[in-house]
């Protein structure tokens, strides 16, 4: 079976927590030693036992070890205080800036013509000047605006107009080789059909001889027939 933990409070049994202590400070003052020696490291522990027994243990001299340990506290303690007086800096900071913030949207009321009714008469003068000279500005920063997007507009209509026209060039060259092409294969079907055809001569060709050929026989049968009549006729 593995150990049983053991619960984290108070042990009651006295002689229980006795033994329970003289284990663990020998473990704990192991522990420092260890510490020391592998890391090279100060270290001073201090334990008073629940009858008011000092157990010490310190690498090199207790009281050299505690020298530094307050030096540190106090350097901790001087570090606090510069944090306390950072805080006090920043904290009128912080007030100045919340004065400034009201300040600013007071002024931006009374631009609205919002909360004028305590300005005195000195006051609405210097408000009308801000104000006409903030309208000028205005003016200006939109007739600048205005003046860019016309010249925009200009550029983006003579860029329209270029590809328009190198449209427009290059539709016609493709109309002009089209129209070239579409010449020049009517032109060729026109000519193939003013040539005669080869098979349709050489048919003519044929019945001429053949009608030819039938008017030779019949000539050449008109003519022993004519001779025979004559010899009929001479006998």
């Amino acid at each position: 079976m593995g150990r049983r933990k053991l619960e984290m409070k108070r042990i009651d049994n006295v002689a229980s927590r006795q033994v329970t202590f003289s284990k663990r400070r020998a473990g704990l003052l192991k522990k420092a030693r260890d510490l020391s020696v592998l890391c090279d490291a100060e270290v001073a522990v201090i334990i008073f036992s629940s009858t008011g027994r000092l157990f010490e243990y310190a690498t090199s001299s207790m009281n050299t070890i505690l020298e530094r340990y307050s030096q540190c506290l106090e350097q901790d303690h001087m570090e606090t205080l510069r944090i306390l007086g950072n805080d006090r800096y920043w904290n009128q900071r912080i007030a100045k800036l919340r004065e400034e913030l009201e300040h600013l949207q007071t002024m931006r009321r009374h631009m609205l013509g919002d909360d004028i009714g305590c300005l005195t008469l000195e006051s609405l003068q210097q408000l009308e000047n801000q104000l006409d000279i903030g309208v000028s500005r205005i003016r200006s920063r939109k007739a600048e605006l205005l003046m860019e997007q016309l010249e925009d507009l200009k550029k983006k209509l003579a860029d329209s107009e270029e590809i328009t026209h190198i449209t427009t060039r290059q539709f016609s060259i493709l109309l002009d080789h089209e129209s070239s092409k579409f010449n020049d294969k009517f032109s060729l079907q026109i000519a193939k059909s003013k040539q005669p055809n080869v098979e349709e001569i050489s048919q003519e060709s044929s019945s001429s001889q053949i009608s030819l050929q039938l008017r030779l026989c019949g000539h050449s049968n008109n003519t022993s027939k004519q001779e025979s009549d004559g010899n009929i006729k001479i006998s």
